[in-house]
């Protein structure tokens, strides 16, 4: 989750006077959780614009996905994990090729798998990775980015 401060918004809100958004100079994340930063093309007709959402959640991400069309796409997706996930002791971005739900099949509890750029692999799941069963794939690099 991203919070937002009052003495953080910057004005005007927006050069166009669009009432329905609002600018801000920083937001604060609150867990220490992975997130996504996403870049997303939007045709109007006669352009292309793109630009950048930091995503907090899968739930929210799969919204996203579920919003691609003809005139908006993603050109790009980055998972930006915490230290204690990625073992390097510090917050990194790196480029998400996958993302899917996997369950223990010792248990069936289930949990996100993450599959970056580098050939790592991170999980949102309590159990090692040896004991876990791709379920549902959420995102693939090769299905989900471009145009539909």
């Amino acid at each position: 989750m991203f919070t937002t401060y009052s003495h953080a918004e910057l004005w005007p809100s927006t050069p166009l006077g669009n009432q329905l958004t609002r600018s801000w100079s920083f937001v604060e994340q609150e867990a220490i959780w992975p997130w996504f930063y996403v870049q997303v093309a939007r045709d109007d007709g006669s352009d292309v614009a793109c630009t950048m959402l930091m995503i907090a959640t899968v739930p929210h991400f799969e919204q996203l996905l579920q919003q691609r069309s003809a005139r908006l796409w993603l050109e790009q997706v980055q998972l930006v994990t915490p230290g204690y996930m990625n073992g390097k002791g510090e917050w990194m971005l790196g480029r998400l090729l996958e993302l899917y739900l996997a369950e223990d099949v010792r248990g069936g509890e289930l949990g996100h798998v993450f599959r970056v750029g580098d050939g790592q692999s991170y999980t949102t799941h309590a159990s090692d990775q040896n004991f876990l069963k791709r379920r549902t794939t959420i995102f693939s690099a090769l299905e989900h980015l471009g145009p539909p």
